[in-house]
């Protein structure tokens, strides 16, 4: 591992004791399966901890399950909205491309899904709350940050980032990848994030992950171009969270 990792528990000492808190809302019927899933998931119990740990706010943020809408933050509700359809969506494309997983692989797939997105979305959150500086687009930086997150502070955080940029793989098999809609959205496209993240994974620990330079073809210059990416993302996030720590 190329940069030394320190993590800073508890970075916020704020009397009102905010905390990430869950609503569950009642699934359809074909969204039954999933919300059972996402209930009993020890890594999502696990990741909300990790939140509440080390990053509490003057307002309380609620995580909505359930609902229509895609994973999104609305800054004028305090509240992180994330459907059981899009967890569904995430078995869908899983099932597609491994037509002979097991049922555990798949719900495996799914759980890393939603907490990459969770930590995504938290991005978002903090970058409200805390008026973080942004240098580029949002969207890049709240990737960034899952990316530092799973690498440093979750044991099981590079199996569950590999996951995550399997899903924008996945989702960039999808008709039409290059749309005029796609190309004017404020996220990158799949397949950016999905090479943004491996470079990430790769990265932190490039024995471990040396197989995905020949698995995916990857050249010496992308290579030397993943170890600046990932000092740049592990020290910025250490630096802005830290700073913001210390002035709380």
């Amino acid at each position: 591992m190329r940069f030394i990792v320190i993590v800073f528990a508890g970075f916020f000492s704020i009397a009102a004791q905010a905390n990430l808190k869950l609503e569950w809302l009642a699934p359809e019927l074909e969204n039954q399966d999933v919300k059972q899933l996402l209930e009993s998931s020890k890594v999502l119990q696990t990741s909300v901890e990790l939140i509440n740990d080390n990053w509490q706010l003057e307002d309380d943020i609620l995580l909505r399950l359930g609902g229509e809408e895609d994973p999104y933050y609305d800054p004028e509700t305090s509240t992180i909205y994330f459907s059981y359809y899009f967890a569904d969506e995430i078995a869908q494309r899983f099932i597609a491309a491994n037509p002979n997983a097991d049922l555990a692989a798949q719900n495996s797939f799914v759980i890393s899904g939603v907490v990459h997105t969770l930590f995504h979305e938290y991005a978002h959150v903090l970058v409200d709350y805390l008026n973080l500086p942004v240098l580029g687009r949002e969207e890049d930086a709240a990737d960034s940050f899952a990316s530092y997150v799973l690498l440093t502070m979750m044991q099981d955080g590079p199996q569950l980032l590999k996951d995550g940029a399997d899903l924008f793989y996945l989702e960039s098999l999808d008709p039409e990848p290059f749309a005029s809609v796609m190309l004017s959205d404020s996220h990158s496209l799949p397949i950016q994030r999905f090479y943004m993240s491996l470079c990430h994974l790769f990265a932190s620990d490039e024995q471990a992950y040396q197989y995905l330079i020949t698995e995916h073809d990857f050249d010496e210059e992308w290579v030397n171009t993943c170890f600046m990416d990932y000092d740049i993302i592990i020290s910025s996030w250490q630096a802005l969270l830290f700073e913001e720590g210390a002035e709380s």
